[in-house]
């Protein structure tokens, strides 16, 4: 499983700074819910997990 057009789409219109803010404590728990809700009523419970990890991986990778 891999990320929607839309889901790659947005990442890339993060600019710099907005990624490296990402993982600021007050930041990480957006990123969390982001993720969850970019995941909602994808497959089973721990293909969502999977997608979520991938997800937060993916935005640290930017920063």
């Amino acid at each position: 499983m891999d990320f929607t057009p839309a889901q790659k789409e947005a990442l890339a219109k993060m600019s710099e700074e907005e990624r490296r803010e990402v993982f600021l404590p007050p930041r990480r728990q957006e990123i969390n819910e982001l993720a969850k809700a970019t995941t909602a009523n994808q497959g089973n419970r721990k293909q969502r997990r999977r997608l979520q990890a991938q997800f937060k991986k993916h935005v640290r990778s930017h920063i």
